[in-house]
């Protein structure tokens, strides 16, 4: 904005700093970020401060509700795999350039152990 001067001649309007983001699936590194929707409801709220817009929040929160009882579900099938099948869940690490990856390799106990013949 400010290299460009028609920008910064523009109006433009600063959020004061307020809750923290009600977005619980995972966390921002700024403490001030807000999601998207988030910001769009604050920012009427400023310009138009004789209505009540967190009632648009509803559909939001009820994602965020959904989403961490789905992880929990999905923690809780992996979980449940491993007991059931004495079987280890799949995972995959990228690293710069390396890579480590796991499966599902039945009745052992680590995933070394099975490719190695163990």
């Amino acid at each position: 904005m400010y290299a460009n001067p028609v920008l910064a001649a523009m109006p433009r309007l600063s959020l004061p700093t307020g809750e923290p983001s009600g977005y619980r699936v995972r966390r921002a590194r700024e403490p001030a970020a807000v999601s998207t929707i988030e910001a769009i409801v604050r920012t009427l709220t400023v310009l138009e401060p004789e209505h009540d817009f967190q009632p648009v929040l509803k559909p939001f929160e009820v994602l965020i509700d959904q989403q961490i009882q789905a992880m929990g579900a999905s923690q809780q099938f992996a979980s449940e795999q491993v007991k059931q099948n004495h079987q280890l869940p799949f995972s995959f690490e990228y690293s710069g350039g390396s890579h480590r990856s796991e499966g599902y390799f039945p009745g052992t106990a680590s995933p070394r152990a099975s490719s190695q013949g163990g």
